[in-house]
């Protein structure tokens, strides 16, 4: 049939940069894929994802000597955008928050790039006994995409 493919997305684990390809390329040591379909391998340095292996891709002596390491990033959720109006807020992530509203958002990165990502100052949601977390794994060195239930009990680091 015309306009078919028999390409498979690369699983994770492995990365395919370029589109119609019909073999992926395992993310070499030190570098991770977590979604299928990741156009690159990545590997994390103190919170900061970079592009290791793929599309977009860095030269290699361009990356810190030592190994990927774990780290943390803070940003504040502004009051006016979207992400802060309760009925457009991730479900169940924050359904018990009070407001996302100017809250601070902790972003939990491990050395593979793997994110658990906190609502930190609400009382609904950031009490002690009453935390509540989003799993998620970068996929490019901007773009956090969120892991499916069945893989956010897998450990950060």
């Amino acid at each position: 049939m015309r306009g078919q493919s028999h390409c498979t997305p690369a699983p994770p684990g492995f990365h395919q940069p370029l589109p119609g390809q019909t073999v992926a390329k395992p993310c070499p040591p030190g570098s991770a894929s977590h979604v299928p379909g990741s156009k690159a391998c990545l590997a994390c340095y103190y919170g900061v994802a970079r592009v290791y292996l793929g599309g977009g891709g860095m030269p290699r002596d361009a990356f810190p000597a030592e190994r990927p390491s774990a780290g943390y990033l803070l940003a504040t959720i502004p009051s006016g955008g979207p992400f802060a109006q309760r009925a457009c807020a991730p479900n169940p992530f924050a359904a018990s928050c009070t407001s996302l509203a100017g809250r601070s958002l902790a972003l939990l990165v491990g050395p593979a790039c793997r994110v658990t990502a906190l609502v930190l100052g609400d009382q609904g949601c950031s009490r002690l006994g009453g935390l509540t977390s989003l799993q998620g794994a970068f996929i490019d060195a901007d773009t956090i995409h969120p892991l499916p239930p069945a893989d956010s009990g897998t450990a950060l680091f």
